[in-house]
């Protein structure tokens, strides 16, 4: 019994910190820790983009927290929104890199277009690069700089 009870306990470790990104209850993640002690929350965020940027390039919540975003493509051409993982210093046995989930990601859309997606943003803080999906926008510095900081 205690030989099984062990290997519950490791394997609970090891599931805990391959990479998701999920807080152990109580403990703030013993991949990840949580610097400030909050997490989760509501935001919404309204950003449009055009031919030149994004209304908003810097976007902040918590860890944990529900997203809805939603962007309205104010340009001549199709723009998008993808936020792009990053590399994570974490223990041993820990995910190496932080991604936001694929529901994050606003496909490229026409001239005039909106879309809005919810999601949840990953626990491990920092600042996130965004950019547009649109890969005609890889040359346009300000469509490629975005900061979503995940506190």
């Amino acid at each position: 019994m205690n030989r099984a009870r062990g290997l519950l306990v490791a394997f609970t470790a090891l599931f805990h910190c391959s990479g998701a990104s999920v807080p152990a209850e109580g403990d703030g993640g013993a991949c990840f820790p949580d610097s400030d002690g909050l997490i989760g929350g509501d935001y919404i965020f309204d950003v449009t983009v055009d031919d030149t940027g994004f209304s908003k390039n810097i976007l902040t919540t918590q860890n944990l927290a529900n997203v809805t975003l939603t962007l309205k493509n104010a340009g001549t051409r199709a723009h998008g929104f993808k936020v792009e993982c990053k590399p994570v210093t974490a223990p041993p046995g820990c995910a190496k890199t932080s991604c936001f989930p694929a529901a994050s990601t606003v496909p490229p859309l026409a001239p005039g277009k909106s879309m809005t997606v919810r999601f949840g943003t990953p626990y491990p803080e920092g600042i996130y690069t965004f950019k547009s999906s649109a890969p005609a926008d890889s040359a346009v510095k300000a469509l490629n700089d975005g900061q979503f900081i995940v506190m």
